[in-house]
């Protein structure tokens, strides 16, 4: 018995059949005399589709409007999952960002959560509903809607068992759990039985989309007690702890990717005051760029940064606005950019391991803009026209096995 959060993605939840085995899944833990808060995400392309029926206005629409049309999605399927358990018998309130008492910044699209009024909820508990909540979504300090970003269900559902002190968070997608390599790319990647919160905040990070960063690294500042797993399957999934007991991960044991990204270069770029005051600059208004170089060409300083088109966006309309402090002549951009990152910390130590993958690339031709060598992980940085028959190719070339069925 206990106080169990569980959060079910929009594949679990994309149709209504799902709903019916979500609900049918959620009934057995509250019969079993838990408390259940469900953090529920939009069903299915909901999200999409809302955002494409924006754009058919405008290219350009308010972000503050556009948070308020995407944070319906999670209030529908949050209202149809309330509405078939209590069908069910089993007394069931629906409730969202707001009225759960989520406040945010005034971040539009990728807001942060302050703080959580957990009174209402535990209300709802003490009086033994099940409480289902509206992910991704808050409001600010002005009580605007605002929503946490893309995956941002995730984030809600681990805020809420750390502020619940929750017995443990049961995060539901539509895979079994983690695994070495996405297995929609490789069926013979490997699931990890258990994983540590920072190799979770290490793949989370470097584009594993089985739980979303700013979620991970929560988890860790509160040693969560996390689970990952199916919503299709009684598959016992990948337990988080906070270190793992007699497993030495001395070799590669994953590898991630980021794709469809874009590479700009600004040329004769000028700041006033460092280079840190540049990137606390581009912090302020909201851009995160993956990776971000400075250096010095025939006297001429650049900046080059891999970016998400999301921030690229963002970036654009920062500098349309001159809002950001610093100068260049002009800028140049590439499309179509991946970065493969390749987990374990053998490569600092073991070159064969370093020799084989340089090997993979070179046969196949790849365009490598570069190679970032870290002490637990290698980030690759190129152009490829077939980034996910590389990864799968390189997955089985170092044949990820090291202690991943502990």
């Amino acid at each position: 018995m206990g106080l169990i959060v569980q959060k079910f993605g929009g594949t679990s939840v994309g149709s209504i059949e799902n709903i019916l085995k979500v609900a049918e899944r959620v009934a057995e833990k509250k019969r079993n005399g838990n408390e259940m808060v469900i953090v529920i995400s939009a069903m299915g392309d909901s999200t999409d589709n809302l955002i494409n029926y924006a754009y058919k206005f405008t290219n350009n629409p308010v972000s503050r409007e556009l948070d308020v049309l995407i944070s319906t999605g999670e209030q529908q399927s949050g209202a149809l999952l309330s509405i078939v358990l209590n069908s069910m018998g089993l007394e069931t309130v629906s409730m969202t960002g707001h009225q759960i008492g989520i406040i945010t910044d005034a971040n539009f699209k990728n807001a942060k959560i302050l703080k959580i009024n957990e009174v209402k909820i535990r209300d709802e508990l003490n009086k033994g509903k099940i409480v289902v909540v509206a992910g991704f979504q808050g409001v600010n300090l002005f009580e605007e809607i605002t929503t946490l970003g893309r995956g941002g269900s995730d984030t809600t559902a681990v805020a809420l068992a750390a502020v619940l002190k929750a017995d443990i968070c049961e995060i539901y997608t539509d895979v079994e759990g983690v695994y070495s390599l996405d297995p929609n790319l490789d069926d013979k990647s490997q699931k990890f039985k258990t994983l540590s919160y920072d190799e979770l905040l290490d793949l989370s990070f470097s584009g594993a989309k089985v739980m979303h960063p700013r979620a991970a690294e929560l988890a860790r500042k509160f040693n969560i007690p996390l689970v990952i797993r199916s919503s299709f399957s009684e598959d016992d999934g990948t337990i988080i702890v906070k270190n793992i007991e007699g497993l030495d991960r001395e070799k590669v044991y994953a590898i991630t990717l980021h794709k469809d990204e874009v590479r700009l270069i600004f040329n004769n770029f000028k700041v006033p005051g460092t280079f840190n005051d540049f990137l606390n600059e581009l912090r302020k208004h909201g851009v995160a760029p993956d990776t971000i170089s400075y250096e010095v060409l025939n006297e001429v300083p650049h900046v080059t940064m891999i970016i998400t088109r999301h921030h690229l966006e963002l970036l654009k309309k920062k500098l349309a606005k001159k809002e950001l402090n610093f100068e260049y002549n002009d800028f140049s951009e590439e499309d179509n950019i991946t970065t493969i990152t390749i987990h374990g910390i053998g490569l600092t130590i073991e070159t064969e391991i370093f020799n084989e993958i340089l090997s993979v690339l070179s046969e196949r031709q790849e365009k490598v803009l570069g190679i970032n060598k870290e002490s637990r992980k290698l980030e690759l940085v190129l152009i490829s026209s077939k980034p996910d028959e590389l990864v799968k190719i390189l997955n089985r070339k170092l044949n990820l096995d090291n202690g991943l069925k502990n």
